[in-house]
């Protein structure tokens, strides 16, 4: 046998490599010269019925990396072997074998070749990978609708002069889900016939999430993001806009979510409108004219010496929403029941250890993310629809053995192999959150504040151990705590993404909970009263009740000194008021529904009862309820004032670029001497001088409309013109219309 070599040729130049070149092929031709080669010749009648092929290798020499193959005809990776052998002589051997048979000729190289050759091979698996990403980056960005196209016509047509160019782009993303189904209820009244006691009603609920970004000509820009699983309308953002060249008149038009600014502090605009806005330029003179509907509201507060002075005026539907949950369906079984004695508060069990963890649905997972399965039933002791009992995994309705066998990360488990709705599991990536920086836990009533509003799409999840009081406190688990190798962890699902007020998970988050506006509250000239807004004059007690409306709700069951005697002021050293979030917590899970109900029992009419219990209120989204009418028959009111910090609360929805800072009348720089967290809605004084004793604050700012109580319609004209570059001359002109929607 004859081993057929091939020699690489080292790259470079110069005398030293070539040298070296020479002197490796004479030592070569040497050795292969000593080698003794035997011919035997075959005689032709012993190829009788032989057929005899001229082959040549497809893929030439042997190589560091698998030949890129047709699909068709491709094989798999572990049928392909590439072998590589160092000898004594310091030479590489490289062997490319296909189910164990030899289909290229051998490589045989020295060390720097080999080299060379490694640094191809590299090169090459990146280029290809990055190819591959970039297909299914193009692949994933091409959307539902993409396309380019030109307008007939060219740089002559009359399109080409409104909007620049013949050129018409557009890309569209986005889902929609519809959800149809009926809804059967059988009542047992034998007062009615029998094809009467039962009811079948059509279900139908339909999502639709949209993206749109689009350019006609180079003038013309389509930008729209909205989505109607989104809490608040004013999420959703919708701009068309039309600018014009340098030279000519009309500057640009722009519809959708529009702004309009004065350019000065002494005639303030809006940030939040929903209209038409054009401007124009004719010479020295500039026009800005806006026809729109108002959607924020503005504000102000006052900040005396570092410390906060704010009136609170706010609804039963303005509860934090999305930020409070129950550990388990026990816990929120057992929290009136734990805090109806205030002076002795009721713990159900004691948490040792809690993992928290959050599926953005908007984000891409990072590194440390933890592949999960959610399961809301998962640990839920259930004794009836109605009736809980202390969690564990071992108390569930899920079999250990089974729930072994699904949890593999190659496994094609779905929500029916667990018995449960697509909206009771989430097989995702979690990311793990910090406790005190992305959440607090109140481990006396078992419930989890987030520091930050959670997206619809979002899904929370939980794993934790608690010490079983009915077990001499053995430590008792809900949720796996570590990962194992490459498999899932099982989690307890708080909150699924999307969550419906259908689903089973909505009892697990708090609506009983409302931040007051201002932190760091001090008890002196701190005030709040709830009261029944039915009537012209504001009463703070309920037909026919002696007690308060804050002493019924449960704000007001202590004195100053701690005694359970109410005295008209809500309870500081309770667990019902958090001075220092600025939050208040009401010891009833429905205080606006249920507990008023209970209060007016038989002691006034149907219809006055009927008024005052606001059950939608538990039963609707956020959204809708703020638009039903019994929202306005309660107000949460008051002034409170903080401690002396650089931080103030404004608010959430605070509209970009909307905050004004005045210290004795003097306007502050953003950036400098304050800063603004959006997203919190919070402000931070960055100038130590403005927060000493006797600086009077005054902050102005807008916020976005949670509920729409009201239309208002804004019409503004805005004139300047330009004398130099020193002096100009302007003139305003608004008007703010307000209509309800509906007559008190």
């Amino acid at each position: 046998m004859v081993d057929v070599r091939l020699f690489a040729q080292e790259r470079g130049g110069g005398q030293n490599q070539n040298l070296q070149q020479q002197q490796r092929q004479q030592q070569e031709d040497e050795e292969f010269s000593q080698d003794s080669l035997t011919i035997e010749v075959i005689p032709d009648s012993l190829l009788e019925g032989v057929k005899i092929y001229r082959f040549q290798p497809k893929f030439g020499a042997a190589k560091l990396y698998a030949p890129k193959v047709g699909a068709l005809y491709s094989s798999p990776s572990t049928s392909w072997d590439i072998a590589v052998r160092w000898d004594s002589v310091s030479t590489y051997t490289i062997q490319n074998n296909w189910y164990n048979t030899d289909i290229a000729p051998l490589t045989i190289v020295y060390f720097e070749d080999f080299i060379s050759l490694k640094m191809e091979q590299n090169e090459l698996t990146i280029r290809r990978q990055l190819i591959r990403e970039a297909k299914a980056q193009q692949e994933e960005s091409r959307g539902l609708l993409d396309f380019r196209i030109s307008v007939p016509g060219g740089e002559n047509s009359a399109f080409t002069t409104i909007f620049g160019t013949d050129e018409v782009s557009l890309r569209v993303n986005g889902s929609a889900n519809m959800n149809v189904g009926a809804s059967i209820q059988k009542l047992d009244d034998g007062t009615l016939p029998e094809d009467l006691r039962t009811r079948v009603d059509p279900t139908f609920n339909q999502n639709l999430q949209l993206n749109i970004q689009g350019n006609i000509g180079d003038k013309l820009t389509i930008a729209t993001d909205w989505d109607t699983e989104r809490q608040f309308d004013f999420q959703n953002r919708l701009s068309i806009v039309y600018e014009g060249y340098e030279d000519e008149i009309i500057k640009s038009i722009e519809m959708g979510n529009v702004s309009m600014e004065t350019g000065n502090s002494l005639v303030s605009g809006g940030k939040s409108l929903f209209g038409i806005k054009a401007i124009s330029e004719l010479g020295p003179l500039k026009l800005t004219s806006v026809v729109s509907q108002q959607k924020g509201k503005s504000n102000s507060q006052k900040i005396s010496g570092g410390s906060q002075e704010q009136a609170i005026d706010i609804t039963p539907a303005d509860y934090e929403d999305g930020r409070h949950f129950f550990l388990d369906f026990y816990n929120r079984q057992q929290f009136e029941q734990a805090l109806s004695d205030p002076q002795n508060i009721l713990q159900p069990y004691q948490v040792s250890e809690l993992y928290l963890y959050v599926r953005r649905a908007e984000q891409i997972p990072g590194e440390s993310a933890v592949q999960a399965i959610a399961l809301l039933d998962l640990g839920v002791n259930r004794f009836n629809d109605q009736l809980y009992g202390l969690p564990g995994n071992d108390r569930d309705r899920y079999n250990e053995v089974t729930l072994n066998e699904l949890r593999a990360t190659n496994s094609n488990a779905t929500n029916e192999d667990f018995g449960a709705t697509a909206q009771e599991y989430v097989d995702a990536p979690f990311e793990l959150l910090q406790e005190g920086i992305d959440y607090t836990f109140n481990r006396a009533l078992g419930f989890i504040s987030m520091k930050s509003y959670i997206n619809t799409g979002d899904a929370v999840a939980v794993a934790y151990v608690y010490n079983d009081p009915e077990q001499g406190g053995a430590p008792v688990a809900v949720g796996e705590l570590n990962a194992s190798g490459n498999d899932r962890i099982y989690l307890k699902l708080l909150r699924p993404g999307g969550m419906t007020t259908s689903d089973k998970a909505w009892e697990l988050t708090m609506r009983n909970i409302y931040s007051l506006g201002v932190s760091g509250i001090n008890p002196e000239g701190f005030e709040l009263e709830i009261a029944d807004t039915r009537g012209n004059i504001p009463e703070v007690n309920l037909p026919g009740r002696s007690t308060t409306l804050l002493q019924d709700l449960g704000l007001d069951r202590l004195n100053s000194e701690g005694a359970t005697i109410p005295d008209n002021q809500i309870d500081f050293t309770g667990i019902t008021l958090d001075a220092g979030a600025g939050r208040i917590m009401f010891p009833y899970l429905e205080p606006f529904g249920k507990r008023i109900d209970e209060i007016l029992g038989n002691s006034v009419s149907d219809s006055v009862r009927q008024s005052l219990t606001f059950v939608e209120l538990y039963e609707l989204k956020q959204s809708d309820a703020r638009d039903i009418s019994k929202n306005r028959n309660y107000t949460i009111s008051g002034n409170s004032k903080g401690g002396v910090s650089g931080s103030f609360y404004l608010g959430f929805g605070l509209i970009e670029g909307s905050v004004k800072v005045f210290a004795n009348n003097v306007e502050l720089t953003e950036g400098t001497d304050f800063e603004v967290d959006y997203s919190f809605g919070s402000l931070t004084i960055m100038n130590e001088r403005y927060l000493a004793p006797g600086q009077e604050i005054e902050v102005e700012y807008e916020s976005n409309q949670f509920s729409i109580i009201g239309q208002k319609n804004f019409t503004g004209l805005r004139a300047e013109y330009r004398v130099n570059d020193d002096i100009q001359f302007g003139s305003t002109f608004f008007k703010l219309k307000e209509q309800p929607l509906s007559d008190k």
